[in-house]
């Protein structure tokens, strides 16, 4: 059934049929592609029983590809069956059953949040064993070179269940784009809409979150080891670097700058890179205003002062 629905070319047929047409069709591909991962990678690690499978956060990971390709597998298979029952692809058909099936599925998709939440920490470690052992240095190449794989490494198939879902959010807004406002298959393809753009923004939010964390673990370990300052926190995010000019007394000095969203942190930057923190306030307890000119001269840089109950200066 699935291989002569295949066989028919993209152009033929009614906007509908098309539509759940391309769902099947990168579906199966989709499938595939977990299939071989779990064939090409993932199982040989398990049997040469390579160290990298004794990093916890791996194992877990990899046991939810394990779940992702079961799900996906019975989801393909019954996205499938309803394209085969059909009949004429130039008619339109009911297209309710599809919204059913997708909202039987939707609750599944937390597995792809969850894969989301510790995807970068996983590919850091990946690297970091990758790069520190031979063995498994080899076993990837020698695996990117299985005809299965196309030329394409672990990594490139780590990303496809990040970039699935809201490639489902895409093919649910074109079928839907099809059917008439009045049509009965709307409320449940709408619904399945609305799930699957609830994972894909979660998904969104987890890669996103992760990306900030990272950013300031990279600038954390520019600090002098025995600085007490923590940068990485839930929720706070890295809104402006700058190198300013610092106004003391009697001269001025170059000072970077870092302003979060909860914090201002000033430091002096040896030549080597490392930094070194000469203040942090939190910005709900300090206040930034113009600081009054000095000199009559209206072109003057202006300069900020920035003031807390403990300390305060200008830049």
């Amino acid at each position: 059934g699935m291989a002569t629905r295949s066989s028919l070319s993209p152009g033929k047929g009614c906007n509908h049929y098309r539509a759940v047409k391309e769902m099947c069709d990168t579906e199966v591909q989709y499938v595939s592609n977990l299939y071989t991962l779990s064939e090409v990678f993932y199982k040989p690690l398990q049997v040469q029983k390579f160290k990298i499978l004794n990093d916890g956060l791996v194992t877990v990971f990899f046991s939810n590809v394990s779940q992702i390709l079961a799900v996906n597998s019975k989801f393909c298979e019954e996205i499938c069956h309803r394209l085969d029952k059909w009949g004429d692809p130039s008619i339109p058909a009911d297209v309710e059953p599809l919204g059913r099936i997708f909202n039987k599925f939707a609750p599944l998709l937390n597995l792809y949040c969850e894969y989301a939440g510790s995807f970068d920490d996983v590919t850091a470690s990946i690297r970091n064993h990758e790069a520190a052992d031979g063995p498994l240095k080899s076993f990837l190449a020698a695996a990117s070179r299985d005809p299965r794989c196309g030329g394409r490494s672990l990594q490139s198939f780590l990303i496809m269940p990040i970039q699935r879902v809201p490639r489902y959010q895409l093919l649910l807004k074109e079928l839907l784009k099809h059917l008439p406002q009045e049509h009965k298959s709307r409320q449940s393809l709408s619904a399945a809409l609305v799930r699957a753009g609830k994972a894909s923004k979660r998904i969104e939010r987890e890669m996103h979150e992760r990306e900030e964390i990272d950013k300031m673990l990279k600038l954390q370990r520019r600090f002098n080891r025995d600085s007490l300052l923590v940068l990485a926190r839930p929720g706070r995010k890295l809104l402006k670097a700058q190198l300013l000019r610092r106004r003391g007394h009697r001269s001025e000095r170059e000072v970077r700058v870092f302003l979060f969203s909860d914090l201002l942190v000033y430091a002096d930057e040896a030549a080597s890179g490392r930094l070194i923190c000469r203040g942090e306030f939190s910005l709900h307890r300090c206040r930034a205003d113009p600081a009054p000119l000095r000199t009559g001269d209206p072109e003057a840089p202006r300069t900020i002062q920035i003031r807390s109950p403990e300390y305060s200066f200008e830049v």
